[in-house]
């Protein structure tokens, strides 16, 4: 189990307030943890490397195993709609909302909703940066 807090702000369901905290679990079957580097490096012509360092994103691919309880697609779909604009969130991937482990801040890159079969279950595959 996983835990998500988030605050809504679009995509609001009826039964929720705009400007509100929010958290849930959902099962995942993916959290992969994806670095990137940003650094130059020159070669001098005698072969010696010189790199000046800036830093490194850490990002993860997380995806939910699939899905077709109404409340938790309704769920899943506001809280990836509140934080499009770049509006952060917290995610513990190893916790859930009673019993938490370790949440960490991230913002939203992208995100996806696949129909994973005709009888309505559905998955959810987003690529989320560590702040």
């Amino acid at each position: 189990m996983s835990a998500i807090t988030y605050t809504a702000k679009r995509n609001v369901d009826g039964s929720r307030t705009s400007g509100i905290v929010y958290s849930f679990d959902v099962n995942l079957n993916q959290y992969t943890r994806q670095v990137d580097r940003h650094a130059d490096t020159m070669v001098s012509l005698s072969g010696t490397r010189i790199t000046t360092f800036h830093r490194i994103d850490e990002n993860y691919n997380v995806s939910t195993v699939p899905i077709n309880d109404s409340t938790l697609l309704t769920q899943m779909r506001e809280f990836l709609d509140s934080v499009a604009g770049g509006e952060t969130f917290t995610l513990d991937a190893f916790g859930s909302v009673a019993s938490p482990d370790n949440a960490i801040t991230f913002v939203l890159e992208n995100y996806t909703e696949t129909l994973v079969d005709l009888s309505g279950f559905y998955s959810f595959s987003f690529k989320v940066i560590k702040q």
